[in-house]
């Protein structure tokens, strides 16, 4: 089965999100490359708002000089409520011994990886994480060597070919957006 969970998100981060999103959208007219930026901003900050968010134009492809269009501040890191509930299913998952694959869009620098690697295993699970430097054709044998109660991943790392039968609950943590979906 698929179920979606909405949850409330802390009020700071929120309020920080939507006043990024209103100051770009002010220039998006005026601006329209900052389009691709808005885009992975707004999908990024609110699952990783431990680092500030920062979005400006450069006058021209050669001059160094920026022009600062929004920005939203780093948050102090913490347990966020996406996070809690993670935790929270996933210890339910592991209580009746089923494993867990958890997907992630924005792996570089909006990665919440590594912070939800830390209050996993904080929590007691073993977590393995599967990056973009193991080659596709090395996948498999990392998959056989690094079991784990979660395997924490990209999911566009995965897509095909791989035996991910371990994982009898897969969850996609972060907003997913192709165009070519």
């Amino acid at each position: 089965t698929e179920e979606v969970k909405i949850l409330d998100h802390d009020r700071d981060v929120l309020a920080a999100s939507r006043a990024l999103a209103q100051d770009v959208k002010r220039v998006l007219r005026e601006k329209p490359k900052l389009l691709g930026q808005y885009l992975q901003a707004c999908l990024g900050y609110p699952d990783c708002p431990e680092h500030a968010e920062r979005i400006a134009t450069k006058e021209s492809y050669y001059h160094a000089d920026e022009e600062v269009v929004a920005e939203a501040p780093a948050f102090e890191e913490k347990i966020w409520p996406k996070d809690a509930e993670l935790i929270s299913l996933v210890k339910a998952e592991l209580a009746v011994e089923r494993g867990c694959l958890v997907y992630f869009t924005q792996t570089g620098k909006r990665s919440p990886i590594p912070r939800v690697r830390r209050h996993l295993e904080a929590a007691g699970v073993s977590v393995s994480v599967l990056d973009g430097s193991t080659p596709p054709d090395k996948r498999e044998a990392w998959l056989a060597q690094n079991r784990s109660d979660v395997l924490l991943t990209n999911g566009r790392l995965v897509e095909t070919g791989l035996d991910l039968l371990f994982a009898h609950t897969i969850v996609q943590f972060s907003s997913e957006y192709s165009i070519n979906s």
